[in-house]
């Protein structure tokens, strides 16, 4: 019974956290196809393609060893966004640039 119990509070505590209340839960993942200064569009897995603005508020987060400000045409992203008018707003991204292949020794 103290492990159900524990099992709920965990469960609980997960989905009623603050930071899953910040925002609408919507995610673009993908790869940057184009950038600018105020929007960039995402090749999605599916093979469909999203825009997002990028506002002054936007946050990035480079995975990049060494970190890189901004993300660049080739780049993994996730972004979390919410829905703007007609289109996406970008308030979190967080990108990487794709590593190399390991190549095989046969």
């Amino acid at each position: 019974m103290r492990n159900v119990l524990a099992l709920l509070i965990v469960c609980f505590s997960i989905l009623f956290t603050s930071s899953g209340w910040t925002h609408e839960g919507i995610h673009v993942m993908g790869i940057v196809t184009a950038i600018d200064a105020n929007h960039l569009d995402v090749k999605t897995p599916q093979g469909g393609a999203v825009s997002v603005t990028l506002t002054d508020k936007t946050a990035f987060a480079s995975k990049n060893t060494p970190p890189t400000p901004r993300p660049k045409v080739g780049d993994r992203v996730v972004i979390d966004v919410v829905k703007d008018g007609n289109g996406l707003k970008a308030l979190e991204m967080e990108f990487s640039t794709p590593g190399d292949k390991v190549k095989s020794s046969k």
